[in-house]
């Protein structure tokens, strides 16, 4: 093989790494989309958005497809499972296995589907959460290993603490806990068009939101226009970073605003529109009779849903693992490897034409 072919395969597997990365960024659910539907809003000229610390620049069209939330096509919020999984056991799983646990027992794939949390959803389903309870501790008593198990104190009703005769402790968890509660898709549906409203609604009133996988906030018109006040000036970057650390914006700002005033490219339209809004605001302020401006909130996002939210409760989607980013879609791995293999090839490509001039 030629030392040109070799690097001409490298540029070419860097550049489907690169591809697989962009076209991979946002994988939607055709099903969610085919059956839901997809709806857009009008584009909006106020507010200021960032995703994973990255400004995307107005205008702004908030658009939902299927149960995702995208904002000028970047998806900020993907949603719940579709379609989704089917919590209730209508048949009874029986006896548990022989030597069965409930601890270290999830052959399947998907932790939902292991023989004691499909049993303490159909007991849940038919008895209600005391007798479930009451039946499922008797059940997991007859297992080999358990010295004891009992409610877990400060745990969810579905979580457990299982003494092994060993005396370890391991909490266990029965995938479900409200399981008598179907979800209907078209509630959930419903709920992801309310959430691009709500967005909408926000920007609309000038507040600035930020999105990570797993966490969003959103900050009121003044504190917003502190912060891009901040961020569009001529300051040094680290006098900047100085600056908004003394507020307190959001949980994770030690982390992410470094990263924020780092990404930030202030541009003439960026700093018109930031004027414009302080305008606006100043004209509005509120008098001692008027209401106050809502305060800023952040909420954690867990499998697409709030994670305070009553149809999160309800559907009981899966793991709630508190802040817990979403699942990369496989074309991500993909470009990965295909971006390492690249890099790699043209090292040794290089490595290649090197030892080919040496004398």
């Amino acid at each position: 093989m030629r030392p040109a072919q070799p690097l001409a395969l490298a540029l070419l597997l860097g550049l489907l790494g690169l591809l697989a990365q962009v076209t991979g960024a946002y994988e939607e659910n055709a099903q969610a989309v085919r059956d839901l539907g997809v709806t857009k809003g009008e584009p909006i000229e106020t507010g200021f958005v960032f995703w994973e610390n990255r400004f995307i620049e107005g205008p702004y069209v908030v658009e939902r497809r299927g149960l995702d939330i995208l904002v000028n096509g970047t998806c900020v919020r993907r949603g719940p499972q579709y379609p989704p999984y089917e919590y209730a056991v209508e048949k009874d799983p029986g006896e548990p296995p022989p030597g069965s646990s409930p601890i270290g027992d999830s052959p399947e794939s998907d932790p939902r589907d292991n023989y004691w949390s499909r049993k303490w959803r159909y007991l849940l389903g038919r008895f209600g959460h005391t007798e479930a309870q009451k039946q499922i501790l008797v059940l997991c008593r007859r297992s080999p290993d358990c010295l004891a198990i009992y409610p877990d104190p400060g745990g969810r009703p579905n979580m457990f603490v299982f003494e092994t005769k060993s005396a370890e402790k391991e909490k266990v968890k029965f995938h479900g806990g409200r399981a008598r509660m179907k979800l209907d898709s078209n509630l959930v549906g419903t709920n992801c068009e309310d959430r691009r409203f709500a967005v909408e609604n926000d920007l609309n009133m000038g507040r600035l939101l930020l999105w990570w996988p797993g966490l969003e906030v959103s900050l009121d018109p003044r504190t917003a226009m502190v912060l891009m006040g901040v961020l569009v000036s001529d300051r040094p970057q680290d006098q900047k970073l100085a600056e908004l650390r003394s507020a307190n914006f959001f949980t994770t700002q030690d982390r992410d605003l470094p990263r924020i005033v780092a990404a930030f490219q202030p541009t003439d339209a960026i700093r018109k529109k930031v004027d414009q809004a302080r305008v606006s605001l100043e004209a509005k302020r509120p008098s001692s009779t008027s209401p106050t401006t809502l305060p800023n909130w952040e909420k954690r996002i867990v499998n697409g849903m709030d994670d305070s939210a009553d149809l999160q409760s309800a559907h009981n989607l899966a793991d709630r693992r508190d802040g817990a980013a979403p699942a990369r879609p496989y074309r991500y791995y993909i470009g990965i490897a295909a971006l390492a293999g690249g890099v790699l090839g043209l090292v040794w490509a290089l490595l290649r034409v090197r030892r080919k001039a040496s004398p």
